[in-house]
């Protein structure tokens, strides 16, 4: 057989495959009114059981407050602090937020939706960004029907990012990182899948113009946008870079003026990231915060994906990553259509950086499936040959996963979706106390404490240490470790810091060093309150004297 005759043959066969596709089709889809349902009600219901169960849930989050205590004083003072004014060990060192404008909305929404009591306002905040970001991606499978299978891809980035799921400036880039891979891979129409009659013949890939590039210059205001909400808009550059040197690939392959101007939004969101309060300066972020001693060892979300001998994340994660990485190999396995070249380096970039950070692995749940979206017809059409399979599996996975959030399974809290502060995470009753009689300087606190303490006590009472890792001088984060271990003396920690007052976790999960206990073996230290959370010692001495006389007995 001649090598025409079995080209020919290879496409007959393919217009047969297609003809019984479509008419198994015809068969599994025979009641409209039932896919219509599926479409727009059940699958989509589905995602928003999951989501809210996920999302209103206790407030476990420490950072929070000094986001908070930052915006805050925006507001106050029209300008932004000068430097640091919240802690005594680093005074006027530089301070650049991580999301200033988010912090601002996170305030105002904490302030003036919870008048500072109730956390509506900030579980709004949560709820309404992820079920953006998620109803954005699944509205764009819905549209080109291969939404059934985009449910089951969504559910398991839904595992993947719940630890991620908080009141932070960091929820934000994941917002962004859908709408800004969202715009690019729509931007794109995707040729057939190649094929060969043999491994020895040659294939060119068909050149097809990249209609939708005009909605490229939606990624400027976006990025503009995300800088200032917060500093992953690092990762969105990234991202835009890698799929505006793809266009320029094309451009140098097929001459295509189209590819030129898509380049030209691009471009402009290598510059438009400058608008923001701090410059270039917003750069040094990142690294100043790597560069500090230990911080990948001591801090759970800077700390790899995987370590082998330490302190993994919650086996649900790597159940979620797992699923994402499996399914996405799947769906490039069974693919009907080519992949460019920019999918694969994007999806590697968001692996590595989730390896590298286990607190990106929330925007990489969201950017696999993105990814996908162009190639899951043929993944979807399986999937969908039983009419109630994909229905089945996403209710099976709804309800396994509302089912392990109700049940304490996913984080530590227990039962329905519900608004409030986890009162056994925070040093409420201390802070109270503290605001009424405010204790001597100066004042070393529990590390995860210092976020509280400084939104309620500050700037007048002034923290050792909070979760600003980056404000702080790496010195001061090194004796901070040594003082909770037991390797810096309380003795040498007093001389060095002149400390006279302690405000400690003393749960024995948060006090690993039994700092409570050596310094309630010390006749130089008394109790001043105590509580199941949080026990405040005062040191005896002269500067201390008066205080603690004016204290209730």
């Amino acid at each position: 057989m001649s090598k025409k005759q079995k080209i020919n043959n290879l496409h007959h066969t393919r217009k047969i495959g297609v003809k019984e596709s479509s008419a198994s089709q015809n068969i599994v889809s025979s009641s409209p009114l039932y896919d219509t349902v599926l479409k727009y009600t059940f699958f989509p219901l589905l995602l928003l059981m999951v989501i809210i169960f996920l999302c209103a849930c206790p407030i476990e989050e420490y950072d929070i407050w000094f986001h908070m205590g930052f915006a805050r004083y925006v507001l106050q003072h029209k300008t932004f602090p000068p430097g640091d004014i919240f802690s005594f060990t680093s005074p006027g060192r530089e301070w650049i937020s991580t999301g200033w404008l988010a912090s601002i909305i996170l305030y105002w929404l904490w302030e003036m939706i919870g008048h500072g009591q109730n956390t509506i306002g900030l579980a709004f905040f949560v709820v309404a960004q992820v079920l953006v970001a998620y109803f954005a991606i699944y509205i764009a499978a819905a549209r080109r029907q291969v939404h059934a299978a985009m449910t089951l891809f969504l559910l398991g980035s839904l595992l993947t990012a719940v630890l991620r799921l908080n009141p932070r400036p960091d929820l934000c880039s994941q917002l962004l990182i859908s709408l800004v891979l969202l715009l690019l891979v729509t931007s794109e129409k995707m040729a057939p899948r190649p094929f060969r009659v043999s491994y020895t013949d040659k294939w060119q890939p068909p050149t097809l113009p990249m209609p939708g590039w005009g909605r490229l210059w939606a990624l400027p205001p976006l990025i503009l946008l995300w800088v200032n909400l917060h500093v992953g808009f690092l990762v969105g550059v990234v991202v835009v870079a890698i799929y505006a040197a793809h266009r320029l690939w094309r451009w140098f392959k097929g001459r295509d003026k189209n590819d030129l101007l898509a380049l030209v939004p691009c471009a402009l969101c290598g510059i438009i990231w400058l608008v923001n309060p701090y410059g270039i300066r917003v750069l040094s972020l990142p690294s100043k915060i790597k560069s500090v001693p230990g911080v990948t060892e001591m801090l759970f979300e800077w700390m790899p994906f995987i370590i082998w001998n330490g302190q993994n994340l919650p086996y649900f994660i790597f159940i979620g990553m797992g699923f994402l990485l499996a399914f996405y190999i799947l769906t490039l396995i069974l693919r009907t259509t080519r992949l460019p070249w920019w999918h694969l380096v994007t999806a590697a970039f968001f692996v590595v950086i989730t390896w590298n950070a286990r607190r990106q692995m929330a925007i990489t749940a969201l950017a696999i499936p993105i990814l996908a979206l162009p190639h899951l017809e043929g993944i979807n059409r399986i999937l969908t040959r039983n009419r109630f399979l994909v229905p089945a599996l996403a209710a099976a996975g709804t309800l396994i996963l509302s089912g392990m959030q109700f049940t304490g399974h996913l984080v530590g809290t227990t039962g329905l979706p519900t608004m409030r502060l986890n009162t056994t995470y925070f040093p409420i009753g201390a802070t109270q106390f503290l605001k009424v009689h405010r204790p001597p300087a100066n004042m070393f606190n529990s590390y995860h404490f210092g976020g509280y303490l400084l939104y309620y006590l500050g700037p007048e009472t002034k923290v050792f240490i909070d979760g600003r890792i980056d404000t702080y001088d790496p010195a001061i984060w090194v004796d901070d470790r040594a003082i909770e271990a037991g390797t810096l003396s309380i003795d040498e920690a007093c001389r060095r810091y002149h400390l006279n007052t302690f405000v400690l976790d003393k749960r024995p999960q948060f006090d690993p060093g039994n700092l409570v206990q050596r310094i309630a073996m010390r006749p130089d230290m008394k109790i001043v309150y105590d509580d199941p959370v949080c026990v405040v010692f005062v040191r005896l001495s002269p500067e201390t004297e008066e205080y603690l006389k004016s204290l209730p007995q």
